[in-house]
């Protein structure tokens, strides 16, 4: 549970106030830069602790690990071949933007995994499974963060996720115990067991980062109740319920707006109550469950 308090307000800059169009572009180009950093952190969790230790990394990566383990081919090379037939699919289910980004961190990863060398930073193998998964995970989230994916089954999980309440890591996790216990039967047990471990800090990792599938939902006593609502649905962030409140101490008449967001959407719906009433008294509490109408965006 938390309340709104001064520091939380975000006040009105040059950057909140650029026409849609500069910000839309200013935008992407951070996303595109965010996404080109966790490109690297993959492809230095994939070269410097999991390649070297033999281990298999999840989804489809983890597939051309296994064949470029078994036929020594370039598996930098391999991830990408196996990620175009998903990346037909996140066209069709995730749209144009969340593919090209998505074509971009495989593209990106795969060119940086043939530069980074493969080098053994620890010659402990759960060390590196552990702080592999570490970095891996980060890497992840950061990209489901900015609206894409890191192919393979993540593409398929974020296709799930759209259309079904349910934490993105947990599916991963799902298709991975699947490819893992075919790599026992290839690889043998004990390497398959350490890289259960990296997968299981992967998929922990990825729900600290990428939060959207936690919903909060946030009741706001106000004086300015027709203001905030006209405000939240010109930007079109949720829907609201109003409902008439008195002041128990002051006896004065108020508007109690009701809404669930997304962990993602909190701050935005923030600003934009503190910008039409400073005053406003927020209680803020996460959803366990939601059963009807709310729009997975």
């Amino acid at each position: 549970m938390g309340q709104l308090g001064d520091a939380d307000y975000v006040p009105d800059t040059a950057f909140l106030s650029f026409p849609a169009a500069k910000t839309f572009h200013l935008e992407f180009i951070i996303q595109l830069v965010v996404i080109f950093v966790a490109s690297i952190l993959y492809a230095i969790s994939m070269n410097m602790f999991f390649i070297p230790h033999n281990m298999i990394s999840g989804g489809f990566a983890g597939v051309g690990m296994i064949i470029g383990y078994l036929m020594h081919y370039n598996i930098g090379a391999l991830i990408f071949l196996l990620n175009i037939p998903l990346l037909i699919l996140s066209h069709f289910y995730l749209g144009k933007k969340t593919t090209f980004l998505t074509a971009y961190f495989v593209a990106v990863s795969s060119l940086a995994m043939n530069i980074i060398p493969v080098h053994q930073v620890s010659d402990d193998i759960l060390l590196s499974s552990v702080f592999g998964g570490v970095i891996c995970g980060a890497a992840s989230g950061i990209i489901f963060r900015f609206a894409s994916s890191t192919g393979g089954f993540d593409v398929v999980g974020l296709i799930v996720a759209k259309y079904r309440d349910v934490s993105i890591g947990a599916i991963i996790f799902g298709f991975n115990l699947i490819l893992l216990v075919v790599a026992g039967f290839i690889f043998g047990w004990d390497i398959t067991l350490y890289t259960l471990i990296s997968r299981f800090v992967v998929s922990k990792v990825i729900d600290a980062v990428h939060t959207k599938h936690i919903k909060l939902t946030i009741m706001t006593i106000t004086e300015k109740g027709e203001e905030i609502k006209s405000a939240l649905l010109h930007h079109g962030i949720r829907g609201v319920t109003m409902v008439d409140a008195v002041g128990g101490y002051t006896n004065h008449k108020k508007k109690m707006i009701y809404t669930v967001v997304t962990r993602y959407e909190l701050g935005e719906m923030k600003r934009i109550i503190r910008q039409v009433d400073n005053k406003a008294f927020m209680n803020i509490t996460e959803t366990v469950e939601i059963v009807g109408r709310f729009k997975r965006i």
